[in-house]
């Protein structure tokens, strides 16, 4: 199966006016590169997540995909079509959901903007309607389809826009932040219909951005870590905190505290940092102990605590998230090192 997306070392470069400054002769405009060589490949039937923090690349490379403007260099391909060169033939595949304050029509109902669109689309009359009441059913707008948009709700304005952009029935949809500005109950139905209905069902291939750590962990079969307009690192969420998730960090909960527990830990070679937690209970104390290798600290540590007559009640490895992976992956060390490499 091809993919349905590629993405070959795509740059983006704007240049910042700086008012009358521009006029002056012999000036150079500054320029900022927001995209720098991105790469990325895409299976069909894929959730892919693009994670990173505001003014990371993420939206330009969504808008660059979804033909709105065009790359500086390097090539991006959607079921085969060159979005740059192939623009018309791009769109009848992949659609880029807007979900941006203004992209819908206010003062119009929400029938009468997915009918608007849809006639924007040359999508004719008959297939429109037919599309449109199945798109509020899956959707769940049925009782408001009639009102004013300018009455809808935050999450409604983003379920319309959702349905706005799957009138043409896509093979691969863009969004961006699509549970921004929502309640988690909101979220949780606008995402169960993308995984369920769109992708487990019809198989579409969705490319989302976000910042947001929990939803990335709970919805992408991969995520691509982009900072600084630069793909950082690439996989499932287990891959990354396999590989990006920085220290190994495990949980060592003690019955009794005797004096120097703390000192001994601190002491053992390997051993990064030691920081203790409250518990419950006046006697159990807890640690969270950062190490290197595991497997050459850890029988260290029970050896030196069970000297220092303390009972050990627990010894557990605790899991990496993708928090871990953004701050390991975004320090300046980490991208030195990268770069280096």
């Amino acid at each position: 199966m091809n993919p349905a997306v590629e993405i070959f070392e795509l740059c983006k470069t704007f240049t910042i006016s700086q008012g009358y400054r521009d006029l002056l002769p012999l000036r150079q405009r500054k320029k900022i590169e927001v995209l720098q060589k991105v790469s990325l490949q895409i299976p069909q039937g894929e959730i892919f997540g693009i994670l990173g923090s505001n003014g990371a690349g993420k939206t330009t490379l969504l808008k660059i995909l979804g033909t709105l403007i065009l790359p500086t260099s390097g090539e991006a391909f959607a079921m085969g079509w060159d979005v740059a060169r192939e623009s018309r033939e791009t769109r009848e595949v992949l659609t880029y959901a807007v979900n941006e304050e203004r992209s819908l029509l206010w003062r119009l109902t929400g029938r009468q903007n997915l009918n608007y669109f849809a006639a924007m689309n040359n999508i004719p009359r008959r297939e429109a309607k037919a599309r449109i009441g199945e798109l509020f059913s899956l959707l769940d707008l049925e009782e408001v389809a009639d009102r004013r948009v300018m009455f809808y709700s935050s999450g409604m304005r983003q379920k319309l826009a959702l349905a706005r952009g799957l009138l043409r029935n896509p093979e691969i949809l863009l969004l961006d932040e699509p549970a921004r500005s929502v309640d988690p109950l909101m979220a949780h139905s606008i995402w169960k219909f993308i995984k369920e209905e769109l992708v487990s069902k019809q198989g579409m291939t969705v490319l989302f951005a976000t910042h947001n750590l929990e939803e990335a962990t709970n919805l992408c079969d991969r995520v691509a870590v982009l900072h600084r307009g630069q793909v950082r690192a690439c996989g499932t969420v287990q891959e990354l905190t396999t590989q990006w998730g920085g220290d190994h960090r495990y949980s060592l909960t003690l019955q009794q505290s005797a004096n120097g527990v703390q000192q001994a830990l601190e002491e053992t070679p390997g051993v990064l940092k030691v920081q203790e937690c409250p518990q419950e209970g006046d006697d159990v104390v807890a640690y969270d102990i950062y190490m290197k290798e595991p497997k050459v600290q850890v029988p260290m540590i029970l050896e030196r605590v069970m000297a220092a007559n303390a009972k050990v009640l627990a010894c557990t490895p605790l899991q990496l998230s993708l928090s871990d992976v953004l701050t390991s992956l975004t320090t300046e060390k980490t991208m030195e090192s990268s770069v280096n490499d």
